[in-house]
Order: C-alpha cells, then sequence, then structure tokens
C-alpha cells in the first residue's frame, strides 16, 4: 500500500496544492515548518487515511530531493537490477578460456590501465565483465600484481653485458674482491617525504617555502664491498649554493676531482688482486669522469684491478640499490641535522643487506657464501638434526636393553 506510485503522486499533488508559491521553501529544517505541518496532516485525512503524517513527510522529503516519489525511484531501480542479473546470466560462467584471454591480453599489453584491459576483453570474448572482477581474476588466476617497472634502455649491448659477466668470473674467486664505485646526488627531494596521510576524497597539500636555498645539496662519491659502503672511502662534495659562491671545497664533479678521490680516497683501502686480498677489483661505469687514464695507473698501482661496466646497465651494480637505502634513510630521518643523517645513512646498509644486494645484481659467486642470517639457519639446521639423532640412539638404547 505504502509503494504505490498513484497514491504517493496524488499525496504529493495535494501538498503542492495546499502550499502554494511556497512549495519549494518547504524542505527539511525550513522556517516553514508549520504550514508544511498543517498540509502532511489535511493530506493525511483526505487522501491517505490508513497513513500517517510521517510517512507522508518522507515523500515529501523525497520529492524535494529527487523530483519524483519514492516508489517510482524504487521501480526504476528494480528495472535496472533486473538488466543486469539478465546481462549476467548471458554471459555464463568463468571458464580457463576466459584466463587465457585475460592472461594474453595482460602479457602484450603489461602498461594498461585495468579499464583498457577490460575494454579489449569484452571486444575478444564479446562479454561484459565489470572492472573490478577482471581485477581480482588477474590477481587470482592469472596471479599477476600491478608492480613500478625498472626501466631497461633499449640500447643494451647483450654481448658487452656477457662479457662483462664472464670476465668477472674469471678473475673474482671471492664476492669480497669486488667495489663498486659510483656517485649519487642529494637535492630536496632526496629528503622530502612525498606522500602524507589525508582524507579520502580530498587533494592533499601541505605547505612548503619555495626560494633559492633548498637546503643542503651534495654529491656523494663512494665505494661499496660485499660488506656494505666503505666509509674511509666515501666523501661529500657539497654543491654552490649560488653563482657568486668562491668556497674551493663547493661544486660539481668533474674528472680532476674525481681523480684526486680516487688518489686520496679509493686507493688507500685496496688490495692486490694477484695475492687474492679483498677490495682488489675495482668496478664502475664508463662516465665520462672515470675515462682518465691515470686513474687506472694509480689503481693498478697498489696491485689491484679495474674493469667498467657496460653501458646502461645500472642492474649490475649493486651500489645503486645501495644509494636507494641510503635516501630511503634520509627521508625517514629529514629532521636531523644533515650530517649527522649522512653518516647514520652510509651505515643503515648492513652486511647482510649488502650481500643480498650482490645476489641481486647477479654478482659472481654469492652462492657459495651464505649470508649471516643463512648461516645461522644453517647452524640451527644442524644443531637441530644432530640432538634429532642424539634422542634417536638413546631410545634405541633403552629398547635394546629391555
Amino acid at each position: 500500500m505504502h509503494n504505490r506510485v498513484r497514491i504517493q503522486q496524488e499525496c504529493i499533488e495535494y501538498i503542492c496544492d495546499i502550499l502554494g508559491p511556497e512549495v519549494y521553501e518547504a524542505f527539511e529544517g525550513s522556517g516553514t515548518r508549520t504550514r508544511l505541518q498543517y498540509a502532511l496532516e489535511k493530506t493525511q485525512r483526505d487522501i491517505y487515511p490508513l497513513g500517517k503524517p510521517g510517512t507522508i513527510r518522507i515523500w515529501w522529503y523525497h520529492f524535494l530531493k529527487y523530483g519524483e516519489t519514492p516508489a517510482m525511484s524504487r521501480r526504476k531501480e528494480e528495472r535496472w537490477y533486473k538488466r543486469r542479473y539478465q546481462r549476467l546470466s548471458n554471459r555464463g560462467q568463468w571458464s580457463q578460456q576466459h584466463t587465457n584471454v585475460l592472461q594474453k591480453i595482460v602479457d602484450e599489453h603489461p602498461e594498461f590501465y585495468v579499464d583498457e584491459i577490460s575494454l579489449v576483453f569484452c571486444l575478444e570474448m564479446q562479454e561484459s565483465w565489470s572492472d573490478s572482477y577482471l581485477w581480482t581474476r588477474l590477481i587470482g588466476d592469472c596471479e599477476y600484481s600491478l608492480q613500478r617497472a625498472a626501466e631497461k634502455a633499449y640500447q643494451i649491448d647483450e654481448e658487452e653485458r656477457t662479457e662483462f659477466c664472464m670476465k668477472l668470473l674469471r678473475h673474482c674467486m671471492h664476492p669480497s674482491e669486488l667495489v663498486f664505485v659510483d656517485e649519487s646526488q642529494k637535492d630536496r627531494n632526496s629528503s622530502r617525504r612525498r606522500r602524507i596521510w589525508y582524507k579520502r576524497g580530498l587533494s592533499p597539500f601541505r605547505k612548503a617555502i619555495f626560494s633559492g636555498n633548498k637546503g643542503v645539496r651534495y654529491t656523494l662519491l663512494a665505494a661499496c664491498d660485499w660488506n656494505g659502503f666503505i666509509w674511509e672511502a666515501c666523501e661529500t662534495v657539497r654543491q654552490k649554493s649560488s653563482s657568486g659562491d668562491a668556497d674551493p671545497s663547493c661544486g660539481t664533479i668533474d674528472g680532476d676531482r674525481f681523480l684526486e678521490w680516487v688518489r686520496t680516497k679509493l686507493v688507500p683501502t685496496l688490495g692486490d688482486h694477484t695475492l687474492g686480498q679483498p677490495r682488489s677489483i675495482v668496478v664502475m661505469d664508463n662516465a665520462t669522469i672515470h675515462a682518465n687514464p691515470e686513474m687506472e695507473n694509480l689503481i693498478n698501482s697498489k696491485g689491484a684491478i679495474l674493469i667498467k661496466l657496460p653501458a646502461y646497465s645500472p642492474d649490475l651494480d649493486p651500489i645503486e640499490l645501495m644509494f636507494g637505502e641510503y635516501k630511503k634513510y634520509l627521508k625517514r630521518h629529514n629532521s636531523d641535522p644533515w650530517d649527522m643523517a649522512h653518516e647514520n645513512g652510509l651505515c643503515c646498509v648492513s652486511s647482510d643487506m649488502a650481500k643480498a644486494f650482490f645476489k641481486k645484481s647477479t654478482v659472481p659467486h654469492c652462492e657459495d657464501f651464505p649470508s649471516t642470517i643463512q648461516m645461522k639457519k644453517i647452524k640451527e639446521q644442524d644443531e637441530t638434526n644432530i640432538l634429532t639423532v642424539a634422542i634417536v640412539a638413546a631410545v634405541a638404547v633403552v629398547i635394546a636393553k629391555n
């Protein structure tokens, strides 16, 4: 009875006749509440005696908000649901063919958004599936996840990369012999947290001072080995604060400054490769500042050798991963003095972390030398096995005596 369209329409029309020009002023909480109450009570007496003024009030507020009675809105929803369920029933059940087509689309276009995947899928299968359902199938059946892709240059020479790996394998007998060298820039964004908590649906923002002074900016000249950053070989060179800065210790890294760093910082930490000493193989990229032939003579004078990375191959350099951890530490401790944060950031790369980075960069022989954590697990497993054997032997002795 309450949901009949005709009764609700008659009540609304009767209220409009009573209120006259005050129709759209009689909204919820308005000052014409007394006038509206009179219209509701009169409508209940004349049109809908079985109802209550409160029920008619709900119909009136719904009419003011949506321009139609609640019964009309409910009828529209029922029709929409019927069409929706009809579409669902016509497209059938999900099958292995659907999974294969979905996986084929993602393999061919891994950069597609979900709505783009849904569009191509619907065109190929001639069926309509929601984006959220396809997302569930991608994660569940196809075992995919949306990840950040590391860019790999088209200019990579696979033959040059293979030659580099073979050279490392030929000269390196233990990963501790390797020293990786590179530079990293620290600017304002390196220690600034980009994401903040904010109310859902609103655009987050925060106040910041925009000026020429962006804090301490420097270039980190660093070397790392099997155990992490080599502390005594790491040096920071602060960038000039302005064009008129006359401080000779500040500036950019050029060939002469890098050569001086190799002479004073790197070479004293190197070992003799002929004796199989640690830190006796230096690996660096083909940057212009690394092309000075005198630099290789300095390295060879200590008994160490120099091997250059292939072009466009930062994935073979574990120091890049260590720089990432270093900058993560700066973001977490951005309120600390920069020199303290820098020193602690170098120490945040532990020995086990460095070994994991070496393995991820496919450094040879890493699998032959487990990390401290792996050694601890192996030791605990051995102790467990020994204890199990002792218990079995003790039980056997007891059984034999009985």
